[in-house]
């Protein structure tokens, strides 16, 4: 008899009956098997929606690449010898909306102020808002873009990071419920804390959003970027 897969919320996860049978959680953080008496959680994971393939267009690409050969969407910049924010970005969509992206990051030490993100963008202006991790004293920032090569100022520079490392998926969100806009994070992709709330017309009216990365020219070795997942809903 083949064994069997299940889909559904945790909460209707079925009674465990059959060994070598897997159950994925919609809602959860693990994939379950069963024992025949027991469900066996094997984890840590969570849903994750392929990023869209079109609809994409680079902003101050300058020498950085994508790929899209592993799935996902990669990209891959060089280094910098001022400040250059590299972004890939769509057309927003109609809020309300909230967009979760969980993706990985590749850089070399923690000494050079790498970063990568979400953001939104005015295209007409060319302001930015980017809600990235930093490797500058590990922090989630928020800033305000002038352009691609003019940093503003901080919404919010801070130290929280005790769901983050070098080698975790970072979840992170960005929402606009047609009154303000939302940047939240996630140590799991289920729990969020929201960082930073404002007015949806501050500084810019958004009417495309992406993802950005950004390094300096210190160190020898490229800044990557992998997008796992992009989520609208």
């Amino acid at each position: 008899m083949a064994d069997s897969t299940y889909t559904d919320t945790y909460a209707n996860i079925p009674a465990a009956s059959s060994d070598g049978d897997l159950f994925f959680p919609s809602d959860g953080r693990s994939v379950y098997r069963d024992t025949g008496a027991a469900w066996m959680p094997w984890g840590p994971i969570c849903p994750m929606t392929d990023p869209p393939a079109a609809g994409w267009s680079w902003v101050n690409q300058g020498g950085a690449t994508v790929s899209t050969t592993n799935g996902g969407i990669y990209l891959e910049t060089l280094l910098d010898s001022q400040y250059n924010l590299r972004a890939y970005v769509r057309a927003a969509p109609t809020p309300p909306y909230v967009i979760t992206g969980r993706f990985t990051a590749r850089w070399e030490w923690a000494l050079r102020n790498d970063s990568v993100g979400l953001c939104w963008r005015e295209s007409g202006t060319g302001k930015m808002i980017y809600h990235a991790f930093a490797t500058t004293s590990w922090m989630t920032s928020i800033s305000k873009i002038t352009n691609p090569t003019t940093f503003s100022a901080h919404y919010l520079n801070a130290s929280y990071v005790a769901h983050l490392s070098t080698r975790s998926i970072f979840h992170y969100r960005i929402a606009d419920d047609n009154t303000n806009r939302i940047c939240s994070v996630s140590n799991d992709g289920h729990h969020w804390a929201v960082l930073h709330t404002v007015g949806r017309t501050d500084f810019l009216t958004a009417d495309e959003v992406g993802i950005c990365l950004s390094m300096s020219a210190i160190g020898t070795n490229n800044l990557g970027m992998w997008l796992l997942s992009w989520e609208v809903t």
